[in-house]
């Protein structure tokens, strides 16, 4: 994570009431130029931990959460299509990753359920 290392520590350490906050806090508007500067980083942060396979589930709901904050904002940003798009495509790559994982767990399960002692 690089960088980004302690953002992601500190979510980790967070608790939901506490990281919804912080995500209120993030911009204030479309009048807020270093809110709007926040986001776009938070953004950031976001695609690297997307690139490094890292907290799939927290960083999921973080995404999620932060779309749901700023929808009105986000594309009035600028380069947010760009980053948007790199993202898209980091997620998809981590999903194929896990339907990988979860296909492996589900091929595991039913040859030993079929395994006769």
């Amino acid at each position: 994570m690089g960088c980004y290392y302690p953002i992601l520590d500190h979510f980790r350490n967070c608790s939901v009431s506490s990281t919804e906050a912080e995500l209120n806090g993030l911009c204030m508007g479309d009048f807020d130029e270093v809110g709007k500067k926040a986001l776009v980083n938070f953004f950031y942060f976001i695609k690297r931990a997307l690139e490094v396979e890292v907290d799939y589930e927290m960083i999921q709901a973080l995404l999620d959460r932060t779309i749901q904050l700023y929808s009105d904002i986000i594309p009035t940003l600028p380069g947010m299509k760009e980053l948007l798009m790199n993202m898209k495509q980091s997620q998809e790559k981590s999903w194929k990753r896990l339907q990988g994982l979860m296909q492996q767990s589900l091929c595991l399960v039913e040859l030993f359920s079929n395994i006769q002692l």
